[in-house]
């Protein structure tokens, strides 16, 4: 008959321990070694061994399962939203930002213009920089309309 492989054997005597491990702190072995914490042994065995319990390892899996939080769905029709912006507030900071996007937008074609007037190597690094500000500038201001 053949002997099956270590693994086999470890994982025979560990399946039974299964999620909620009863844990032991045995002696250290006579060759003066540490002691062994282990979750493979039996009742008999860890008194056999002069082993102490210290505790149940515990799975996370075994915790309690929490039902998912239901998605949020907005206000049902007809109620009022607490957290609605009044139409004429949105308004005001809708043109708010359209008027720092185009001051923005003014500034960046200016210095675009700056970079493109100047010379050297360097220039060019700044002159897509700013041609990139100017276009993304652009893209947002075109959203907004």
């Amino acid at each position: 008959m053949t002997r099956p492989p270590a693994w086999i054997l470890a994982t025979a005597i560990a399946w039974p321990a299964g999620a909620h491990a009863v844990m032991y702190r045995c002696p250290p072995a006579e060759d003066g070694g540490a002691p062994v914490v282990t979750n493979l042994l039996s009742d008999d065995d860890a008194r056999a061994r002069s082993c102490e319990r210290v505790g149940v390892r515990v799975s996370p899996l075994d915790g309690a399962v929490s039902p998912k939080p239901a998605p949020f769905r907005g206000p049902a029709r007809g109620e009022p939203a607490a957290h609605r912006v009044d139409p004429a507030d949105q308004r005001g900071r809708d043109d708010q930002r359209r008027t720092i996007l185009e001051t923005e937008l003014r500034t960046e074609e200016e210095a675009l213009a700056r970079a493109r007037a100047g010379a050297g190597a360097d220039m060019a690094k700044v002159v897509a920089r700013h041609a990139d500000n100017v276009d993304a500038l652009r893209r947002e201001l075109g959203r907004m309309k």
